[in-house]
């Protein structure tokens, strides 16, 4: 692909689309506000031609290759780019984006992205994730995400068998061990947790009282 989109993203001349203000979009939305971007935002509303559709939702791949294949027949592009985080993440600027697509559309995104998403330390030892869940873990705090909806998408992630060759499911055991985790975490009414919430589950695996 070439440079469709020959224009850097700037706040004073680019115009978003934005879809969906719950408890995650919402505050992604008003952080693009705070970085200086006009937005115009639709409840449901087909693309118009000519445009970039992200979808930040986790979806099923099959979705998003339909969507991918009905914004190519429109003239659009289509980035798949779930996030993780929770609200606090998505409040805080500081969500971890997975987006897939076109490679130079995807880094066309880049900047204005940059606006609600994290960056990731470097290094074999470096991780965000251990920093910001092992601390909530040690606080006792259980914010910061729902782990009801990543059942769902693990769910998702460890049934997906690749179009045209049903007979070749993808293997997953780290994704199927942690969908039975987090599913052991809402059998116990923990489901509103976040993530760090997880060592409810092996507390009681252990047979320890939390402290």
């Amino acid at each position: 692909m070439g440079a469709p989109y020959p224009s850097p993203i700037t706040p004073t001349k680019t115009r978003v689309g934005w879809i969906g203000i719950g408890v995650m979009g919402g505050a992604m939305a008003s952080r693009l506000l705070n970085a200086g971007y006009s937005l115009t935002i639709y409840a449901r509303n087909p693309s118009n031609p000519d445009c970039v559709t992200v979808d930040m939702t986790s979806s099923h791949p099959d979705l998003a290759r339909e969507i991918f294949a009905v914004a190519r027949s429109r003239g659009c592009w289509s980035v798949d780019a779930p996030v993780s985080g929770g609200d606090i993440g998505a409040r805080d600027g500081k969500l971890a984006i997975f987006a897939a697509g076109e490679c130079a559309v995807v880094k066309w995104l880049a900047l204005m992205s940059s606006s609600f998403w994290g960056a990731v330390k470097g290094g074999a030892a470096g991780s965000n994730a251990m920093e910001l869940f092992g601390e909530r873990m040690i606080q006792r705090n259980w914010g910061g995400g729902f782990v009801g909806y990543m059942v769902k998408d693990l769910g998702m992630g460890v049934d997906v068998v690749e179009k045209g060759e049903d007979d070749k499911v993808v293997v997953l055991p780290g994704a199927s061990l942690s969908k039975q985790l987090f599913s052991s975490m809402v059998a116990i009414g923990n489901g509103l947790h976040g993530p760090q919430g997880l060592i409810t589950v092996i507390e009681r695996i252990n047979g320890k009282r939390p402290l």
